[in-house]
């Protein structure tokens, strides 16, 4: 079964070894560096958008990915 959690601290080491390996860097839009100052950075900014949500995808009960829905209009109900 495939679960959503939200995005928690406790995640951003292993997000940060996905977004640097390069069998996963190669379909992403943009490069990061290996730096859990940045990535704790990262967190902190998007843990207060108010028109982002973040999760962490499971499969059962492992963590297998990261999802995000963002530019979330409230009063209009559409994501950009």
């Amino acid at each position: 079964m495939i679960e959503f959690y939200p995005l928690e601290k406790k995640y951003l080491k292993l997000i940060l070894d996905w977004r640097t390996k390069p069998e996963i860097t190669q379909y992403m839009a943009s490069d990061i560096e290996y730096d859990m100052e940045n990535q704790k950075r990262w967190f902190n900014k998007i843990d207060k958008e108010k028109n982002s949500i973040y999760w962490i995808i499971k499969f059962k009960s492992i963590p297998i990915g990261l999802n995000a829905l963002t530019n979330i209009d409230w009063i209009h109900g559409f994501i950009y």
